[in-house]
Order: structure tokens, then sequence, then C-alpha cells
């Protein structure tokens, strides 16, 4: 359950104040979810290794009444001029050790060779209590000890992060509450009331340990997961995409959705008259629309596999134009080159083949073609390209418009 407000209209009812998050996977074994970064207070701690273990906190005494008592974890310690035994009492120690102990009693929790591992390495703190000294150890915020594949004992540094449960989010900060105050602050819009908040989204894409992914949102309403992505990728230097379709009804793509997107990335004046940076990147905005279906089927059929050009830009992520010829076009971004053949006789591929090899870069061709059967050896004399076959979707529209032509020159 998500919350959606944190309180309802006065009513003689239940206010309704949440809905749900839906998460799918193919394979559940396979789905790899990652959970929040880790917010506990008592992280506040830090010491020499704080680059790199993070803050730690204390809340772990070495010793403890245990559930299952072991002679091997009953030993004395030696540290800064002071005798340690667990639980303080040097009597009742000197009594387990003679065999009297109970099922469940005093015992490190760390064997002598971990302990010693961890006092080398900066795990181990010694404090004044009421009761005496006592050993505590420090639990990292990035670091702990765990054992090789030799079984020799390691420091392991990852961040630590806690999981994701299905009562995080009713907190308020993932109401629409929120969503709305923060639409308000990029556009100037009376149409849109229920956004979505940045936060729930973030906290959904962060689930993906992935930095490289692309957020597909066909639902795209007010354009928070394009934000959402945009400050992410700010925070921890990733390399999302996001692609957003939205219907456009009652005009919301031209005034929320792209408006807002574009005020992210360029910068925009908030209600309070403040200048808020913008966070860069470019942004490509396409219409759908419908092909003529006139007499002349090749025109049709040509028509068609132009307009799947913007089709193809999305599928590889590369959409400007490097440079063009009367049957093929070629797209750049960095060093990646998309490169789109649209020749219905397969007898100037030459052309196309001259350009691709003086570039230097990642090389990818798509190759639209129905009289000239294209096979690999067409393609020996081609420097370092990599070759795909059109899209599924897009070749049976294709292949269903060459067959109504031939049937109609038949």
């Amino acid at each position: 359950p998500r919350i959606t407000k944190a309180s309802g209209k006065t009513t003689n009812k239940i206010a309704l104040n949440h809905d749900y998050v839906l998460v799918y996977t193919k394979d559940k074994l396979l789905a790899s979810i990652e959970g929040f970064d880790h917010n506990d207070k008592g992280f506040k701690y830090k010491d020499e290794f704080v680059n790199e273990r993070g803050l730690y906190k204390l809340n772990q005494t070495l010793d403890y009444d245990s559930l299952q008592y072991s002679p091997s974890l009953d030993y004395e310690i030696m540290l800064y001029g002071e005798k340690l035994i667990p639980g303080t009492d040097y009597n009742l120690y000197l009594e387990r050790k003679n065999g009297n102990y109970k099922r469940a009693d005093w015992a490190w929790r760390w064997s002598k060779n971990l302990y010693e591992f961890g006092l080398e390495n900066g795990f181990i703190v010694l404090k004044k209590t009421k009761t005496g000294f006592r050993i505590y150890t420090k639990t990292y915020l990035n670091a702990k000890i765990s054992k090789d594949k030799n079984g020799k004992y390691q420091i392991e540094y990852n961040q630590r992060k806690k999981p994701i449960t299905s009562l995080d989010f009713t907190d308020n900060i993932y109401s629409n509450d929120n969503a709305k105050k923060e639409l308000d602050n990029l556009v100037k819009q009376s149409i849109f009331d229920y956004p979505k908040p940045k936060s729930l989204i973030k906290t959904l894409i962060k689930s993906n340990p992935s930095k490289n992914i692309t957020i597909l949102d066909f639902f795209a309403g007010s354009g928070t997961t394009a934000q959402a992505v945009l400050e992410l990728n700010k925070e921890d230097g990733g390399n999302r995409q996001f692609i957003l379709a939205t219907n456009n009804e009652n005009e919301i793509s031209n005034i929320v959705t792209f408006p807002r997107t574009k005020n992210v990335m360029q910068g925009y004046e908030n209600i309070k008259g403040e200048k808020i940076e913008g966070l860069g990147n470019n942004l490509k905005y396409f219409k759908t629309s419908f092909v003529e279906n006139v007499r002349n089927r090749d025109q049709v059929r040509m028509d068609v596999t132009r307009r799947c050009t913007e089709m193809l830009c999305v599928k590889e992520g590369i959409y400007d134009l490097y440079k063009e010829g009367t049957d093929w076009k070629v797209y750049n971004y960095k060093e990646n080159y998309l490169a789109i053949y649209y020749d219905f006789s397969g007898l100037r591929l030459s052309k196309l083949r001259d350009e691709m090899n003086v570039i230097s870069g990642n090389k990818v061709l798509y190759c639209f073609t129905s009289f000239a059967k294209l096979d690999s050896r067409d393609f020996a004399d081609w420097n370092n390209i990599r070759l795909e076959a059109v899209p599924e979707p897009i070749l049976k529209v294709y292949i269903k418009i060459f067959k109504e032509n031939v049937t109609n020159k038949g």
C-alpha cells in the first residue's frame, strides 16, 4: 500500500487514503531488488576509517548471555591492561570453566581468531560501564568482517541497505500532497490534480541495482518519471534513460509533461521567484501519426519505413542526424553510430559502406530491402559494424504492405 493523502474529507464512510504499488517480474528467483539506503540514526560515530567504511554505531557488546553456551567462546582477553571475561563476574567465569555452566550462559560472540582480527583492524572499542569495562564491536555502515574463499578473515566493503517492506510507502513523503507542490513549482497548470511524488518513483527506480537502465513509462502523466531519472543520475552519477508515452488527453503533454521535463533540464524559476539550475541532458519529442493509405503501395511502404526511423533511434538511444544520402541516414551519439538503409533494390549499399568505413566507434546497421537478398557476405568489406535485424513489429507491417503490393501488381 501507498499513502495518497494524509487526511480525507469529512465523511460518514471510511476515507480512502491509499492505493497500491504493484511490482512484477518474469522470474522471481532471478529478480534483484535493492533496498533503501540505510538511515539508522545509530550510525553517528566516525573514526580514521570513515572514508572507506562510513559511520559506525556501538550497540553490541562482544559478550552476551548466549542461546547456546560454548566453552571455546569463553576465554580471557587482556586489553589496554584490563583482564576481561564474558559477563564481567570472574567467579562465575571460574565456575563455567570448571564445567558448571547452563545451557545458555555468558560467552563471547566472536571466536578468539575473529576477535584478534577485529582488534587489529579497528572493530573493537573498550568502554567503562557501571559493571566494569565492556568490549563493544563497531557496526560500520559500509563495511563488515567476512571470510574469503580460503576461510581467512577479510574486510568486505558494501553499502548497507535496508530491505524494502510492504509498509515503507505509507510514509507521508510518498503522498500525492507533496507531488502537487513539486509540480506547481515547475509549471503553471491546473489540469493535473493527482501527480505522483518524485520520492516514490526514485525509490522504485533505485530498487534496481543497475545505474544504466532505461525506464519506460506508458502513462507519463505530469512527467514525474523524467524528473526522478534526471535527479537520480545527478545524485549518483548514473546513466539512466527514460521513455515517456502519453495520449495527450486534455493537451497534458503540451501543457504539463513536456514543459516540466524541459524546465528540469534547462532550469526554471519556482513559485517563490528563485532560480533553479537545470540538470542538463537532452530531450527528443516524437508524435505518432498515420501513414496515408494511397494507391501507390511502393510509396506507402517507403513512407512506413521512413517513419520507423525514429523508432530505431529510440531502440538504440542514438538521435542526432550525422549524415544522410538518397536512401540512407546515419545518426550519432558520442562514439555511437546508427546507420539505416532504405533502398528497395539492394544495389546502392556501396555509398553507405564507404561512409561508414571512415567512421571509428561503435556502429550498427539496419537494412530495409525487399527485392535483394542480403546476407553477411554482402558486408564482408564493412569495417567493424554490427548488423541488426529490423524489429519484428516493424517487419510485419513492412512485409504485409510488400505482399499487398505484389498481389496488386500480379
